[in-house]
Parts: C-alpha cells; structure tokens; sequence
C-alpha cells in the first residue's frame, strides 16, 4: 500500500516559485528542501525551503551545501523538520520530458530513505511535478496539496525540565576533542539519568517528570580548565526539552532521550566560539545561552538565544 503524501499548498507554490525563479535568472539546476513531520499514514510537507549555498550548480545538476542542510536539520526538534529534498530540471524548452528521477537521483533518495522510511524526492520543471518516495522501492506518489494545512491538532507536545551537572576529567591532547569528548559524556549523563528513578508522564498535558535529570543546574555553562594528561571540566545544564509527535508514536520517552542529548550539544556548538576550540587547551569559561521550542507556523522551531557574557578564555597549553 502506498504512503499518504499531503503538500500544504504555500508549501507546494514555494517550490515551483524557488524552480521557476532559478530557470529563468541563472538557468541553472535549484535545490531545496521539504519540511513537515512524518507519520503512521505517510509524510506531511506544511513548509518549503530553498538552498541558498551549493557546492555546485549547473544546468544538468547540483548539490547544495550540506552545512545548510545541516543548519536546517538541527533548527527543529525530533521528527519534525526535513522530510525530503527537491529539485529542478529547468531544461523544459529542450526536451518533453523534462520531469524524470534520474540514477542519480535515484541514489540521492536511497542514501537518505536509509535513514527514514518515506522520505521524498520532487523533480520539477517548474510547472509541474513529480513525487518519489522509498518504500520497498522507488515509487511515484500522487501527492494531496491541501489547503489549511497544520501539525496541530495532528502532533502533540511533550516536555520535559532537564537539569544536570556534569563534572570529571576528560582525556583529550587539544581543544579539538572537546566536543567529542563531552558528547560522550553527556550520553552515559543521561542514560545515569534516566535509569535513577522511575519516569512519570501526565498523560493530560505532555509532561515527563525524570527524577535523575532533576538536579540543580542553575544555567547552562561550561568551564574547562588545564591538567595534566587532558582537561578538567565542569558542565551545567538547565533547559526545557520538547518534542512533537504524532499520535501513533508509543515510545516518548526514547525520542525525548535522543532530543535531550541533541539540545545540549546544540547549546555546545552554539555557545562555545569555533576559534576557542582550536589548538592547545586552554582554560575558558562560557555561558552557553538558551534553548527552546516556539510554537511557529508552519513548524515549531528551536529558538536559541546566545547569552549576553562573552566567552572568558585563558591562553596557554596544558603542561
């Protein structure tokens, strides 16, 4: 049985806009990405976003950036966000096919339908469009662009009041393995966390209590300082996790678990400044700002908010 594809129609008029636009300034190949939240019954697309960046571009192909995918991506929580990728064959006046799946194409879906069953794949000519997805092969779908179209009322928020502390030595050369290294950490934090005591759900509101990551964080901050054979860090941690799912999704908390460990090394990569994570370790101390989910249309996103401290940094190479 094939999968429902619905296309909210701003969504849908977003994407043949983006191609037409493209074809006719540059005559060059566009790319983008469809946005939305799979479910039980299919995959919703409620928004459109065009790629701004490309590793090339011609008349016959492109591939665009994948550190603007990857921005994309890590601005949403846990499914929802990217659910598939268009493009367009703006070569319409060479040719009466202009809308086909390429090989090319082909392997493009496939290395992503890896990750998600029923992720998508749109050619356009820029007037019409074509519609692929993977399930259990390659197929073409009808889509439903629908008028109207919202995640409310069709996902449900659940939250959950994180707080930890996390303090020890981490055994790196340089400050390139910070981030890797406090990953780690932070995974075998949580999973200490959620093995502590029994995990409450308000079934009326969305909220999970999780005693073992209740602790008395009072911001979310880091401080790393030089020791022998490595680095001493001291890590606090206080923020809101929320997820949206649909109502056939049983296992919340596994997915609440997985969001709880993307949000604080999103607060990582975002708090810390690239150029303090380069070379000799070195002491720092930084306040690594605030995150949180705003409800938004099409889709609720992550909102983040850098704090107002500067990054505290002081030289020098561990002995």
């Amino acid at each position: 049985m094939s999968a429902r594809v619905q296309f909210a129609r701003p969504a849908y008029r977003q994407m043949i806009a983006h191609a037409i636009q493209v074809a006719r300034d540059r005559r060059t190949e566009a790319i983008g990405w469809l946005l939305g939240y799979f479910s039980a019954e299919g995959v919703t697309v409620l928004d459109s976003v065009a790629a701004t960046r490309y590793k090339s571009q011609s008349r016959y192909g492109a591939e665009a950036d994948p550190r603007e995918e990857l921005a994309i991506a890590t601005s949403y929580p846990r499914q929802v966000g990217i659910v598939g990728l268009y493009h367009s064959h703006p070569f319409g006046d060479e040719t009466q096919h202009a809308i086909f799946h390429s090989h090319t194409d082909d392997t493009t879906l496939k290395s992503r339908a890896s990750r998600r069953e029923n992720y998508l794949s749109v050619v356009t000519d820029g007037h019409d469009a074509e519609v692929f997805l993977v399930r259990g092969g390659k197929q073409e779908v009808t889509p439903e662009v629908v008028d109207g179209l919202t995640y409310k009322g069709a996902l449900r928020r659940y939250t959950c009041d994180v707080s930890f502390h996390l303090s020890g030595s981490l055994k790196i050369t340089a400050m390139e393995g910070l981030l890797g290294a406090l990953e780690r950490e932070v995974a075998g934090e949580i999973e200490r966390g959620l093995r502590a005591g029994d995990v409450k759900l308000d079934a009326a509101n969305g909220v999970l209590v999780v005693p073992g990551l209740a602790g008395k964080a009072a911001k979310n901050a880091i401080e790393v300082s030089r020791q022998s054979g490595g680095a001493a860090v001291d890590l606090q941690v206080r923020t809101e996790v929320a997820v949206y799912l649909p109502s056939s999704e049983e296992d919340v908390l596994a997915v609440l678990k997985q969001e709880i460990q993307d949000d604080v090394v999103y607060l990582l990569w975002h708090g810390l400044d690239p150029k303090a994570l380069a070379g000799p370790i070195v002491d720092l101390e930084a306040n690594l700002g605030s995150l949180r989910v705003q409800e938004t249309n099409p889709l609720p996103r992550k909102l983040y908010k850098p704090a107002k401290r500067a990054l505290v940094v002081k030289r020098g190479a561990a002995p």
